[in-house]
């Protein structure tokens, strides 16, 4: 399930290479881990993250319910999907509508290195985790009418062993269409205190 999605997620960010952007001073270089700990043996809990949803999401009494009025109602993958899936993903669901917007993280990307920035909005905000607080990197853009937030971990500098200049390491999280509107106003909220683009 997913093939065909997956091959694009590996082929533009597992085996991608970004260039490295100048933002504010500091360089940034965006990355994707290969883990394979948490959902499935395919090669990449983001992939599988990215690619599902929550039920209460996707239900039929859902304020939301992304598949509606899509191309992708008629083939909501839920009940379908094999039971091993299913099981791999709890307490998450496959969504094929999700799994095929894997393709707007690349462009996301490329529309920041390429500085083609209209319509585009970066920031940072503070991930308060349990003991901890991170920072998190978001890129957000409307493509095809969906409004997308691609979220990356930002982790401490690096130097580079080559040439040793030093770079931002920025670790995708996840990314995902941006279907309520409480999401809307806390990335707005967020990017205008944390705005960078």
């Amino acid at each position: 399930m997913f093939e065909k999605e997956y091959k694009v997620f590996e082929s533009e960010i597992l085996r991608g290479r970004f260039q490295e952007i100048s933002l504010l001073g500091h360089e940034y270089q965006f990355f994707c881990s290969h883990s394979t700990n948490r959902y499935h043996q395919k090669g990449a809990d983001e992939f599988w993250h990215i690619s599902s949803i929550e039920p209460k999401d996707c239900s039929p009494n859902s304020e939301i319910h992304p598949c509606v009025n899509t191309s992708f109602e008629s083939s909501c993958c839920v009940s379908s999907s094999p039971t091993s899936l299913r099981e791999a993903l709890y307490p998450r669901v496959p969504c094929n509508f999700r799994a095929d917007s894997i393709r707007f993280i690349k462009k996301a990307l490329d529309s920041l290195i390429s500085k083609e920035i209209t319509g585009l909005k970066v920031w940072t905000a503070p991930n308060k985790q349990v003991g901890r607080t991170t920072i998190r990197f978001y890129i957000r853009k409307t493509f095809e009418k969906i409004d997308f937030v691609t979220i990356f971990d930002v982790r401490k500098e690096k130097r580079d062993v080559s040439d040793g200049h030093a770079f931002i390491p920025l670790v995708l999280v996840t990314a995902f269409p941006i279907e309520y509107a409480s999401y809307r106003k806390k990335f707005d909220k967020q990017w205008e205190n944390g705005r960078i683009i």
